[in-house]
C-alpha cells in the first residue's frame, strides 16, 4: 500500500520513473598483459624465449659444466666443534656434511621440485658460496647443474667481458635476456663466478695506483649489478623455478651492504677439519692410483648405469676379483691430516696427482708409499696465510 501511494504521489508531482540501465555486454577485446618495467625488457620485446636461449649459447652464456655429484664432496660432521660452538662468540666454520645438508635443503629440493619451492619456509632465491680457493665452491655449483638438470646462464665477469659491452644499455639487455630465458626453460641456474667484482666495495686509492673503471664504462663487471637487483626482486618469485649463486675467495673485495642485498643466504666454505683431511688423503690417493682400473670399469657400465653417479668410495669396490689398491693400515694418515692445515682439498688432491706419477704407481710394491714424498709437493701448493683467514672470518662477522 505505501508503494503504491508513493507512485501515485511521484505522478501527480510530475517526478517521472527513471529507466534502469541494461548491463553493457563485455567488450570481446582482451587487454594485453602489461609487461613489468624492468631495464632491458624494451630491447628484448617482441623477441621470442627460444630465440633468446639460441643468442646466449651463441654467446656462451648458457653452457654445459662438467658433471659433478655432492657425494663426491667428501667430509664428515664435526661434532666436537658443534659441542664447543658459543652463541655469545663468532660460530665456528661448518662442516663439510653440513655444507651438503644445506645445499641439499636450500637449492635442490626448491630447484628441483615447483612444489617444494612453494612451500617452502625460507624462499631462497639467490645463495652466496663464499671461502678459499679450492674449497669446493665450484664443485657444488657443478653438482646442483648436474643432479637438478637446470641449465646453466654464466654471467661471470670473465665470460660478460667481451659480448654485450659496446653500449651501457648492453648489459641490462643481457640481464634481460638472461631472466627472461631462465624462467622460461627452468629448472634454470644463474652462476656468478667472482661476484665480488660485480658487487664492488669502495676502497681508498693508494698514491701512484691507476684508477679503476668508472660504473657507466661497458665494459666494468658492475654494468649488470642494478639490473640484477631489479630483476631478482620482480621477477624471481615462489613460483619461479630459477636460483642465483654467487661464488668468491675474496668477499672482503665486495660490498657487504650489496652481498646482504642481493643475496638470500650465504654458505662459508672453510679448510677442511681434521677428520675430513683424513679421509680426503686416502680417498685420493687410493682413487689416483686405480685411475686406470676405475676408468675401466667405467667403460664397461652401461651408459644409463653411468648417468647415476658412483660416488669414489663406491667406485674402489666395482669389482671384487680385481686387485684394486687400497693403503695399509699401518700407513700414517693422521701425519699427513696434521700437516696438511690450512690447506684446501683442491691442493690435497693435486699433491696426490703430483706424487702417484704413471711410474710411481709401477713402484708401489717394490718402494711403498712414505710420508715424506708428500711434504714437498703439499709445500708447493696454494696456502692461506692467517691474514687471508682472519679477513673471511671479518666479513663472516
Amino acid at each position: 500500500m505505501l508503494d503504491l501511494e508513493l507512485e501515485n504521489m511521484k505522478t501527480l508531482m510530475g517526478i517521472k520513473k527513471k529507466k534502469k540501465k541494461g548491463k553493457k555486454k563485455a567488450s570481446k577485446k582482451t587487454k594485453k598483459k602489461k609487461l613489468p618495467k624492468l631495464p632491458g625488457m624494451k630491447a628484448i620485446k617482441g623477441i621470442a624465449e627460444y630465440d633468446l636461449l639460441i643468442e646466449l649459447v651463441k654467446n656462451s652464456i648458457v653452457k654445459k659444466l662438467p658433471p659433478a655429484h655432492l657425494k663426491d664432496f667428501l667430509g664428515e660432521f664435526n661434532y666436537i666443534a658443534s659441542m664447543m660452538d658459543d652463541t655469545k662468540t663468532t660460530p665456528r666454520p661448518p662442516s663439510c656434511a653440513l655444507i651438503r645438508q644445506l645445499v641439499v635443503e636450500y637449492i635442490y629440493f626448491p630447484l628441483g621440485s615447483k612444489l617444494v619451492r612453494q612451500r617452502h619456509p625460507d624462499n631462497v632465491r639467490s645463495m652466496l658460496f663464499y671461502g678459499p680457493a679450492g674449497t669446493g665452491k665450484t664443485q657444488v655449483v657443478r653438482s646442483v647443474a648436474t643432479e637438478t638438470r637446470a641449465i646453466v646462464y654464466d654471467i661471470s665477469p670473465i665470460v660478460i667481458k667481451d659480448v654485450y659491452n659496446q653500449d651501457r644499455r648492453d648489459g641490462e639487455k643481457l640481464v634481460a635476456m638472461v631472466m627472461v630465458a631462465a624462467k622460461k626453460y627452468a629448472p634454470s641456474l644463474i652462476y656468478i663466478d667472482e661476484c665480488e667484482k660485480v658487487f664492488a666495495g669502495k676502497k681508498k686509492k693508494k698514491k701512484g695506483a691507476k684508477g679503476k673503471k668508472k660504473a657507466n664504462d661497458p665494459t666494468n663487471p658492475t654494468r649488470i649489478k642494478k639490473a640484477l637487483q631489479k630483476w631478482k626482486a620482480k621477477w624471481i618469485t615462489d613460483e619461479t623455478q630459477v636460483t642465483v649463486i654467487g661464488c668468491s675467495n675474496e668477499p672482503e673485495n665486495g660490498s657487504k651492504k650489496d652481498f646482504k642485498k642481493f643475496f638470500d643466504k650465504a654458505i662459508y666454505f672453510p679448510f677442511p677439519d681434521y677428520t675430513t683431511r683424513r679421509m680426503m688423503w686416502k680417498t685420493f690417493i687410493e682413487t689416483t692410483v686405480n685411475k686406470e682400473l676405475l676408468k675401466l670399469g667405467e667403460d664397461l657400465v652401461d651408459e644409463s648405469t653411468k648417468a647415476s653417479s658412483i660416488s669414489h668410495a663406491s667406485r674402489l669396490q666395482f669389482n671384487e676379483d680385481t686387485p684394486f689398491f687400497k693403503l695399509p693400515p699401518e700407513f700414517p694418515l693422521s701425519t699427513l691430516a696434521h700437516i696438511s692445515e690450512g690447506y684446501s682439498a683442491g691442493s690435497i688432491k693435486k699433491t696426490c696427482e703430483n706424487v702417484l706419477t704413471d711410474f710411481r704407481k709401477t713402484k708401489l710394491e717394490v718402494r711403498p708409499l712414505a710420508v715424506t714424498e708428500f711434504i714437498g709437493p703439499l709445500a708447493l701448493c696454494g696456502y692461506t696465510d692467517k691474514e687471508g683467514n682472519d679477513a673471511l672470518n671479518k666479513f663472516t662477522d
